[in-house]
C-alpha cells in the first residue's frame, strides 16, 4: 500500500546507498517497461519504478486521476522506502507526472528528466484526441487502440527489430483497466501548463526526444525547447515515441551524466 492505494512497485537494491532514480511509466504501461532501463541504470544508482493506478496491477482509482494527485503518489513512494531525494524520470504520461512532482515537491526532487513528454498542457488537438479515446473506451472497443498505439510509438525502421518489446508493451496495454484509462485520460487532459513553474527550479533538468516522434513531431518539439530553455536537450535521431527502448544505451547514459554530474 502506498498513501491508502494498493500499488505494485520496485524497489532496488541500492536504495539508500547513493542517489535515487524514480521511475514513472507512460500511459497504458506498468513496470515492465522500464526492464532493459533499469538494468542499465542500476549499477550507478538505487531505483524506484511503480504502476500507476489502474496500470499494471495497481489498484484503480475511483474518479480521475489528476498528474498533481500521482504526484503525490510518487512522493508517498519516497516517503514509504526512506528517500529523501530523487531524480524523476517520466515518460509520456509519466513525465506530466513528473513535472507536477518537480513542483509540487522540489525539496524531494534532485533532477528531472522528460522522455518523450512535456511540460506544457494538452493542445486543442491533443485533447480532441483524447475525446476520441474516450469514447472508444467507453463503447468496450480497447483494443483498437492496444493493438496499434504500441507499434505507432516507435519509428518504422525499429518495428520490427523491437518486435519482442512491442507485443510487451500491447500485452501492459492490453491489462491496463478500462477505468483505470478514463481515469488517466481525464487527468492528462486536465493538466495545467508546468513550464514556468519549472524554469524557476535549479535543479539538472532534462528533456529527451526522437526525430520520428508522431506524438510530439518537430513543431511540438520546437515549441517545448523554446518553454525550457534551462533544459539539456537531446534528440535521439531515428527513434520515435519510445527513445528509451529504441536507443536504450544512449538515454541511460544521458540519465546517468545528468544524475551525476548536473
Amino acid at each position: 500500500m502506498v498513501s491508502g492505494v494498493a500499488t505494485r512497485y520496485y524497489a532496488g537494491k541500492n536504495i539508500g546507498s547513493g542517489p535515487v532514480a524514480l521511475l514513472i511509466h507512460g500511459y497504458m504501461e506498468s513496470i515492465e517497461s522500464w526492464g532493459e532501463m533499469i538494468s542499465l541504470l542500476e549499477p550507478h544508482m538505487g531505483i524506484l519504478a511503480f504502476d500507476l493506478p489502474g496500470h499494471g496491477i495497481s489498484e484503480t482509482p475511483s474518479g480521475e486521476c489528476s498528474m498533481d494527485y500521482l504526484a503525490d503518489l510518487a512522493c508517498a513512494l519516497l516517503d514509504k522506502e526512506g528517500v529523501g531525494k530523487a531524480a524523476v524520470v517520466g515518460h509520456s504520461m509519466g513525465g506530466y507526472v513528473a513535472s507536477s512532482f518537480a513542483v509540487r515537491h522540489p525539496d524531494r526532487c534532485s533532477a528531472l528528466v522528460l522522455l518523450n513528454s512535456s511540460p506544457l498542457a494538452d493542445t486543442p488537438e491533443r485533447t480532441n484526441a483524447r475525446m476520441r479515446e474516450i469514447k472508444i473506451i467507453e463503447s468496450g472497443r480497447k483494443e483498437l487502440l492496444t493493438s496499434t498505439n504500441p507499434s505507432r510509438s516507435f519509428a518504422p525502421e525499429n518495428v520490427k527489430r523491437l518486435a519482442e518489446v512491442i507485443d510487451s508493451l500491447t500485452e501492459q496495454a492490453m491489462m491496463t483497466d478500462d477505468e483505470g484509462i478514463l481515469a488517466s485520460l481525464c487527468g492528462m487532459m486536465k493538466r495545467h501548463d508546468y513550464s514556468a513553474e519549472l524554469r524557476k527550479l535549479t535543479i539538472p533538468q532534462a528533456a529527451i526526444f526522437g526525430t520520428c516522434d508522431i506524438f510530439i513531431p518537430e513543431d511540438a518539439r520546437n515549441t517545448i525547447m523554446a518553454a525550457t530553455p534551462q533544459m539539456k536537450h537531446l534528440i535521439l535521431s531515428g527513434t520515435g515515441h519510445q527513445s528509451a527502448r529504441e536507443a536504450p544505451e544512449e538515454v541511460a547514459q544521458f540519465i546517468i551524466d545528468l544524475i551525476q554530474n548536473g
